[in-house]
């Protein structure tokens, strides 16, 4: 019997909240496009835009780096759209506003022609604002052990940021979503496990015609199963490896790509 094939094509680049929210991710972009998806991540814990991260050993390219852009130009086009999220990782790692807008700028200049719709997401503004510096503290060491940059330098970048971000949503014609602040608690980077089905519901939004029927629960198995594959490219200490993608793929046609 021949293989079903996917009848729309959609992109997410992202980090930690994309990981960790795996599977409730792919399940909400499946019914968001309402039929067969060839669905390609490039996120990570704490992946760059831009430059090569490590977190406990494991080394995977920017995301301006990977295997997904010349996996776009080896596939037949499809109908087509794309998520950016997990935007501001790399002010921790030290780059300027400026770098990681030309870093999405590139990315953006790439997907606008395949896309029917982007969204980007911007900062959480209002949890930035509202940070306290022990809290500050904590969430740098944890998250970002080798960052020396104060709250008042995060804060100022994170806003330099987060205003080129909307410049960059009018130049490509992307829309652009707002985190609620209600979706964190302590830690100001990652969604509440509580309020995570809603953030995703959000972000993916713009995608479908009918956004009520989005709220999609998220499956641990799936995310086990998931997570223990190989990115396309990643390294462990000096050993690099090589992982064919798709990583799966089912009777209906959806299948999920890990850059």
């Amino acid at each position: 019997m021949a293989q079903a094939v996917a009848a729309r094509r959609a992109v997410v680049l992202g980090a930690s909240n994309v990981i960790r929210n795996l599977s409730t991710v792919v399940e909400t972009a499946r019914r968001a496009a309402g039929e067969p998806l060839d669905l390609l991540i490039a996120a990570g814990h704490g992946r760059s835009y831009g430059m090569a991260n490590r977190v406990l050993g494991f080394s995977v390219p920017g995301i301006i780096h990977c295997g997904l852009w010349s996996a776009l130009e080896e596939r037949p086009a499809a109908p087509m759209t794309a998520l950016i999220t997990d935007i501001g990782n790399d002010i921790l790692y030290g780059a300027s506003p400026e770098m990681i807008l030309a870093w999405l700028e590139l990315c953006l200049s790439k997907l606008a022609p395949r896309c029917e719709r982007i969204v980007i997401t911007e900062l959480p503004m209002q949890g930035v604002r509202d940070l306290q510096p022990l809290r500050f503290r904590i969430a740098r060491t944890i998250s970002f052990p080798r960052c020396r940059l104060s709250l008042q330098e995060v804060s100022s970048r994170a806003s330099c940021l987060n205003s080129g971000l909307k410049a960059l949503a009018e130049k490509f014609n992307a829309t652009l979503a707002q985190p609620s602040p209600a979706w964190y608690g302590f830690d100001p980077i990652h969604f509440r496990r509580a309020h995570a089905l809603a953030a995703w519901q959000t972000y993916f939004a713009p995608w479908s015609a009918a956004p009520e029927s989005l709220r999609a629960q998220g499956s641990y198995l799936n995310w086990l199963r998931w997570r223990t594959q190989r990115f396309h490219r990643q390294r462990f200490l000096r050993w690099e490896t090589e992982r064919a993608q798709p990583i799966a793929r089912d009777a209906q046609g959806n299948t999920l790509s890990l850059y």
